[in-house]
């Protein structure tokens, strides 16, 4: 049963929204808005903060004193979860998909300075994005079971952060965050036609999904893929709703079908692709606002394409949410590069 009040105070809320007029007049249109999840306050701060308040509240309770999760190597759910687990008092092991690097940068270098346990595997193989995603969770997952067996034969007690904090505490979060929205539209007299955010595990979009049914019925949310297809994700999408709503008190609560464009995803997760490095030039030339290549970046990506599709009418109102991940940005030079 998921509890509102079994929380920690991590993150400073409620985040900024405010308007991006000077990127709405490059672009043509519509009225644009963001919410600012890059401010969470904690360790360069992003989306995963919110979900960690619930998570390591579950982990205290259960007296652990090791945390483990797993990621990509330029994870920003491992970079929060190393830095939350040290604020509450926890050990923080990561397990991350790819080769040790000469040089730590990014949020690799976030991660050593928390004092982290870095253990690096294999990245993931397949035909398609979803089958080497797939294939790299059964590899990260086994380096975690191997792990967990290693602490506890030392008589520690160890907590399992899953990939990404793909929990329903995780996605309760983000409902929890819609409501926030919602409360600072009203208060601004405003009313957004659609929310567009990153998507790549899913859980956000699915908590801004159920979330925006429940406190602004009128309102779309349109994930960005950033790695998985749009089926996929879709999918995820509708577990996850299944297993919350029920906890919110709702049975067959009538949730509209999940909106995924995943046509920005490029070569992959890790990869920046040409649109995200175009978008993020756009964002930080017209607003000072930065965002890395890999995550966040794509997300502006598709805002800036369905705007160029004409997604929107002038007059709309679109929420941008900004769910962080700058420290990546700082390895990622070569692709910015004129």
């Amino acid at each position: 049963m998921i509890d509102g009040s079994h929380r920690l105070n991590l993150a400073f809320l409620p985040t900024p929204m405010h308007e991006l007029q000077n990127l709405s007049r490059r672009l043509g249109g519509p009225r644009l808005f963001i919410k600012r999840d890059d401010l969470t306050g904690m360790a360069f701060g992003g989306n995963k903060e919110r979900k960690l308040e619930f998570i390591l509240a579950d982990a205290l309770s259960a007296g652990a004193e090791v945390v483990i999760t797993s990621g990509s190597i330029q994870t920003n759910h491992g970079r929060l979860t190393a830095a939350a687990a040290r604020r509450v008092g926890m050990h923080p092991v990561l397990v991350l998909a790819g080769e040790r690097p000469a040089e730590l940068q990014g949020n690799l270098l976030l991660n050593d300075m928390a004092g982290a346990d870095i253990h690096f595997v294999p990245r993931g193989r397949g035909d398609t994005e979803d089958a080497r995603m797939d294939n790299e969770n059964e590899i990260t997952d086994r380096k975690v079971a191997e792990l967990v067996a290693h602490y506890e034969s030392q008589g520690r007690r160890v907590f399992v952060v899953p990939k990404a904090g793909a929990t329903l505490s995780g996605v309760y979060s983000y409902v929890l965050a819609a409501q926030e929205a919602a409360y600072q539209a009203t208060q601004a007299r405003l009313s957004f036609h659609s929310v567009v955010v990153a998507a790549g595990g899913g859980g956000t979009l699915a908590g801004l999904h159920i979330g925006m049914n429940l406190y602004a019925p009128g309102t779309d949310v349109i994930g960005v893929s950033v790695g998985r297809g749009a089926a996929r994700l879709e999918e995820r999408v509708r577990d996850y709703a299944k297993g919350l709503l029920p906890d919110l008190g709702y049975g067959e609560f009538p949730i509209k079908a999940p909106i995924v464009e995943d046509g920005y995803v490029g070569e992959g997760y890790p990869i920046p692709s040409p649109a995200s490095v175009e978008a993020a030039r756009i964002l930080a030339e017209t607003e000072g606002i930065y965002v890395d290549l890999v995550y966040t970046g794509k997300a502006v990506a598709g805002l800036i394409g369905m705007i160029r599709q004409r997604r929107w009418k002038p007059e709309d109102n679109v929420l941008f949410w900004h769910t962080g991940g700058l420290p990546a940005l700082f390895m990622q030079g070569a692709y910015l590069k004129h």
